[in-house]
């Protein structure tokens, strides 16, 4: 049940960040509305990463699919609900500037979860297993007290402890021991063509961030990962491209010096009460100088992936995205705003 519990909780995490993510992708285009833009985006993502992805606006109406998303299913709460059917049905709001634009609805396999876990009970299994082994081991050496085989044995203990899993111990007599030494190579077969099974998941785990990744290029938002003990934050091309720059140093430094004097003070005390606070995200609207000394509006969100022991928060990540237009454009809305005012006012009083 532990092992079951902690892989579901981890694959409802990544489910809900790659959700989060997605949503920003798909925010500019939603807010366009242009269908081709969202289509793009879900198209660079992994056929195999999803069951479906539905995209709605405001009015719930399905403006970009990929996969064939239930008509109409309810949301799991958990993992246990979405064992039901094998795939975990997640929704996320998809925002813009502070504004609903609609939400995305992904669901995802649960088959490649329960491999995982079905794998971790067969592998604490096989340890419990080798554990009893090297104790009937010693058992079966102290009773027969010194014999050739023993220093083999011992070597191929002392290999298994070490992790190298390719050592074959060289017994073939037909008693006791012999027994032991095909029994210990067997598991260690077993154990190396699980391990590189294990490797083959993460690079194909890595893949698919990269993919990710590449949609978020698509949608022009900025990328950053920022390695919270050491300083050092991995900037996107797209997020230098904001600010002007196409090569950036990668330290914080080089987004917190461009923060604008009056939002500087507002921007690092939000941050650092998420850092603090265990909140969902952190996302605020803020201004960057731009290389050419204009100052740029941008959208940033983010939230802490990853703690110590002690709570101390070890990594952040998340996306920037340019809203200058958009601040404009409330700009300019709001000096026809107040001109109407203000003829109305005058209008009025003439009338009195």
């Amino acid at each position: 049940r532990l092992i079951t519990s902690s892989h579901a909780e981890r694959m409802e995490f990544q489910v809900n960040q790659d959700a989060n993510l997605l949503a920003s992708s798909l925010a500019p285009g939603l807010a366009a509305a242009d269908r081709a833009v969202l289509l793009d985006v879900l198209s660079l993502l992994d056929e195999n990463a999803f069951v479906y992805i539905g995209v709605y606006d405001n009015d719930n109406n399905l403006v970009a699919v990929k996969g064939d998303p239930p008509e109409s299913k309810a949301l799991d709460l958990n993992f246990e609900t979405a064992r039901a059917d094998g795939v975990y049905d997640s929704e996320e709001s998809i925002d813009l500037a502070g504004q609903p634009l609609g939400k995305v609805r992904v669901g995802v396999s649960l088959k490649e979860l329960e491999e995982l876990i079905a794998d971790t009970r067969f592998q604490n299994t096989l340890i419990a297993f080798i554990e009893i082994l090297l104790s009937i081991t010693v058992t079966l050496l102290l009773g027969i007290l010194l014999t050739r085989h023993l220093r083999k044995l011992e070597e191929g203990a002392v290999a298994l402890v070490k992790g190298e899993l390719n050592h074959r111990i060289e017994i073939n007599s037909n008693d006791e021991i012999g027994d032991v030494a095909r029994g210990f190579n067997k598991l260690a077969m077993h154990l190396e063509k699980t391990k590189a099974d294990l490797e083959k998941e993460h690079n194909e785990l890595r893949d698919s961030e990269e993919k990710y990744r590449l949609a978020m290029d698509a949608a022009h938002d900025g990328i950053w990962d920022w390695d919270i003990s050491t300083g050092t934050v991995d900037y996107s091309a797209n997020w230098g491209q904001i600010v002007g720059e196409s090569e950036l140093a990668n330290d914080y430094s080089s987004w917190e010096q461009r923060i604008h004097p009056d939002d500087k003070e507002k921007i690092l005390t939000s941050l650092d009460q998420h850092l603090k606070s265990f909140s969902t995200n952190w996302q605020q609207e803020h201004r960057l100088k731009h290389k050419n000394g204009n100052w740029k509006w941008v959208l940033g969100r983010g939230q802490v992936v990853e703690r110590d022991e002690n709570d101390q928060p070890l990594r952040m990540v998340g996306t920037m995205i340019d809203i200058s237009r958009q601040k404009k454009l409330e700009e300019e809305l709001q000096r026809h705003r107040s001109n109407l005012e203000s003829l109305v006012a005058d209008k009025t009083a003439e009338l009195e």
